[in-house]
């Protein structure tokens, strides 16, 4: 009988690498078929059904960032993402998050079957038609002229205008709302908001002015106000009512102004056309005023947000450029921008603020409201209560 041979130690060394080896890819299969089908518990498919599926890889978590996965919508358009998808590879990995797996996986499964393309909101590649008419809203006294002087240098105004009112660039003939200033009692109705949020050609310029500076320009110019110890004398009126009551109101205090009934002519007699008439023309004071057109404002801000550009009036006297090349880049309105334009200067006169005595800025304080006010960028502090001199 031959004898057996003596197993060499490097050929014994060789079969047990091989073996665990054998045994760790064995390991490896398990654990990859294993871990999608216990997967399904949220009604997802299983690893075995989704390779029919139009997509059939996981991507590997480190590939996803903060900007990829800010919704499912993004997560279901990032082309990175889709190559991966969609290549048949395999990137899955052991830290892989079943959490982020079925957030994509849904997004994904959504996207190929329903054949629907979303779109980031501010992702340029996919975004439609920029804005090709501008419109300028605003209550009197806010700077309304002054932005419409400087925008009219920069781009051509959408409305017709009478020789006579070339102050009216982008501020008349306004759709729904006919007129910059909003000469309306009653918010915007569901139909108009309807129009509104259908007018993706119309950049709305909301200007505004820090609300005590306003107020105090309402009552040395007080523009459309009805006959302060008389209202039905003026109101309602076919005879234009300017600001010739300005003479009367010289006889108030700046604190007993900001608590005076305020009764508004254009919208108890047509304006030009350009007012919606109501019976209830007269506000409890000229804050209260103030309030209800900012809420038009904030109508149209939550209709088509996208379309909004907040002007605040000591800003652009500051920098009127920089404004006009904030609505180019934000706006896309390269090819609105009139030819040979040049840039432009700081305003040559730039407003103050307005400082209040004690009594006047209670007073304020207690009739702004300040949670219009924040959607616009103010605060109780724009409201300025002085130190006199001793």
């Amino acid at each position: 009988m031959a004898a057996i041979p003596k197993l060499n130690v490097h050929v014994l060394v060789i079969a047990i690498f091989m073996f665990i080896s054998l045994m760790a890819s064995v390991q490896r299969v398990i654990w990859s078929a294993m871990m999608m089908p216990w997967d399904n518990d949220d009604g997802h498919p299983r690893r075995v059904d989704m390779d029919s599926k139009p997509w059939s890889t996981i991507v590997n978590d480190d590939d996803i960032d903060d900007y990829t996965t800010a919704s499912l919508r993004d997560a279901a358009n990032q082309p990175f993402i889709q190559n991966k998808i969609r290549g048949g590879r395999d990137y899955v990995t052991k830290k892989a998050n079943n959490h982020l797996l079925k957030k994509l996986r849904t997004a994904l499964t959504t996207a190929d079957h329903a054949n629907i393309h979303h779109h980031h909101p501010h992702r340029a590649a996919t975004d439609p038609v920029s804005p090709t008419n501008i419109y300028i809203l605003g209550e009197r006294n806010s700077g309304t002229n002054y932005a419409a002087s400087i925008l009219k240098k920069a781009f051509i105004p959408p409305n017709d205008m009478d020789p006579s009112r070339l102050h009216e660039a982008f501020s008349s003939d306004i759709p729904i709302l006919r007129h910059k200033h909003m000469f309306r009692h009653s918010l915007l109705n569901e139909t108009e908001l309807n129009e509104i949020s259908g007018r993706t050609d119309i950049l709305w310029i909301l200007v505004v002015r820090r609300p005590c500076d306003w107020a105090e320009a309402m009552k040395r110019l007080p523009w459309h106000m009805c006959n302060t110890t008389n209202i039905s004398s003026d109101c309602p009126g076919t005879k234009l009512v300017g600001f010739e009551h300005s003479k009367t109101l010289m006889k108030y205090s700046f604190a007993e102004f900001m608590e005076l009934e305020w009764g508004d002519w254009p919208e108890s007699s047509n304006f030009r056309n350009l007012s919606f008439v109501s019976k209830d023309f007269i506000y409890r004071n000229v804050f209260e005023l103030r309030r209800h057109k900012l809420q038009l404002m904030k109508q149209i801000v939550d209709m088509v947000p996208r379309n909004v550009k907040i002007v605040r009036l000591h800003e652009l006297e500051l920098s009127p450029e920089l404004m006009i090349q904030n609505l180019i880049t934000e706006f896309n309105l390269t090819r609105l921008l009139r030819k040979n334009y040049r840039p432009q200067q700081p305003s040559a006169k730039q407003h103050r603020e307005k400082c209040l005595s004690d009594e006047e800025w209670e007073i304020a304080q207690r009739e702004i409201d300040w949670e219009m006010e924040a959607n616009f960028g103010y605060t109780f502090l724009d409201c300025h209560r002085c130190y006199e001199e001793q």
